[in-house]
């Protein structure tokens, strides 16, 4: 399996509100038939009898590795998007950005020329310099219109995030698209916050969630980004959100 990246380049990264990729058709239609047509209901991953409405579960590569009960596929998919070559890939990709958004990604990057490698949720910071991530993420079905989260900003030890969508064809729900957004003033402040007022934001660009479409950006204080609103629905949002992470914090 290639990673989702096989088709990306350097050039079809935009900078508006932040560099960031968005690769549709991500997998080759046949892969991707196959890799969703046993997907979860949410109660596969969710502990709760009765979850909250549109509520984030998520299942990370430790458990999808070893879990018979999901597509078989996902395990290659796992390994394939959490070891050195995806990250590299990664880097490569955004390499003439790094510098100038995220100075201290190019330090840690700097200092660490041979990184070793983790699983997130498996393996710690005395063994490994990057833990990386492949999870299925879903959200419950809404009961009441709301967002999963608006803008925000992704853990400041968090070298990227990648989100593929994964919408059902019967999902006819309306909301829970992605959107890219900048600060206001143009300056970031209190990056910590779960959560930033829209007021303090800018809706700069929207990215349809749909079926096969591959967003990618490395983090930094700038990347910000929210879920629409989505409006009540029996469907599940799903997705597999793409990451590593570091010991220390990187802005």
């Amino acid at each position: 399996m290639d990673t989702l990246l096989a088709k990306a380049t350097p050039a079809e990264i935009l900078t508006e509100p932040f560099p960031h990729l968005v690769v549709p058709d991500a997998m080759p239609a046949d892969l991707y038939r196959r890799f969703t047509e046993r997907m979860p209901d949410y109660r596969t991953v969710v502990a709760d009898a009765d979850p909250p409405s549109n509520r984030r579960y998520p299942c990370s590569a430790n458990r999808i590795l070893v879990d018979d009960r999901l597509n078989p596929l996902w395990r290659e998919f796992c390994r394939v998007h959490t070891g050195p070559a995806f990250f590299n890939a990664v880097l490569d990709l955004f390499r003439d950005h790094i510098p100038a958004d995220n100075p201290g990604l190019a330090r840690w990057l700097a200092a660490h020329p041979a990184p070793r490698f983790g699983l997130l949720n498996e393996d710690g910071f005395e063994t490994a310099d990057v833990l990386c991530d492949a999870r299925l993420e879903i959200n419950t079905p809404v009961r009441e219109a709301s967002s999963v989260r608006r803008g925000h900003l992704d853990l400041p030890n968090r070298v990227f995030s990648g989100l593929f969508y994964m919408r059902s064809p019967d999902d006819e729900s309306v909301g829970g698209d992605l959107d890219l957004l900048r600060w206001k003033t143009g300056t970031p402040a209190g990056i910590d916050r779960f959560q930033i007022p829209d007021e303090e934001l800018e809706i700069v660009k929207t990215v349809p969630y749909a079926a096969n479409v591959f967003v990618l950006f490395v983090n930094t204080p700038h990347a910000l980004h929210g879920v629409t609103v989505r409006q009540p629905t029996a469907a599940q949002r799903q997705y597999f959100f793409l990451t590593a992470e570091v010991a220390g914090d990187l802005f």
